[in-house]
């Protein structure tokens, strides 16, 4: 009978270590977090056409990525412009082209969210810089050897 009971007691105690140990598969979920962007953050001599891409680490909640959450600056003036969502990436199109030269701030704030309804857990932030000015002036022939 001794035994009987050691061994219903190994039982009990195993069964509870394990269901304690077990986890809810809502706890494996990692917030949602920006993964990469394009360009890439203090990229140079990016076109004055270019999109702002952030590829996000889980599904996000497409009612949750728009004008926003996804903001585009130059300087301290928003850039107006479509957000579009699909396959992780939220995309920020410019309505008119970028200027010449000049550094624009890219980020998606915390508003965002995936599809549980988690929150980044803190606003991202990139920034890139326009090509450079074009030289508008013809060439000049200095020699004809």
């Amino acid at each position: 009978m001794k035994y009987n009971k050691s061994l219903l007691f190994f039982a009990i105690l195993l069964s509870t270590i394990m269901f304690v140990s077990c986890n809810n598969d809502e706890d494996d979920v990692d917030m949602p977090s920006v993964a990469s962007t394009n360009p890439d953050n203090n990229s140079i001599d990016i076109s004055q056409t270019a999109r702002v891409e952030f590829i996000f680490s889980s599904e996000m909640d497409p009612q949750t990525i728009n004008n926003t959450t996804v903001i585009l600056l130059e300087g301290n003036t928003q850039v107006e412009g479509t957000v579009s969502y699909t396959n992780k990436t939220a995309t920020f199109t410019p309505t008119e082209i970028l200027a010449y030269n000049t550094i624009y701030t890219a980020s998606v704030n915390s508003g965002a969210k995936n599809m549980l309804g988690e929150s980044l857990a803190k606003d991202y932030i990139t920034t890139f810089t326009t090509e450079g000015v074009i030289d508008n002036m013809a060439p000049e022939i200095n020699s004809t050897n």
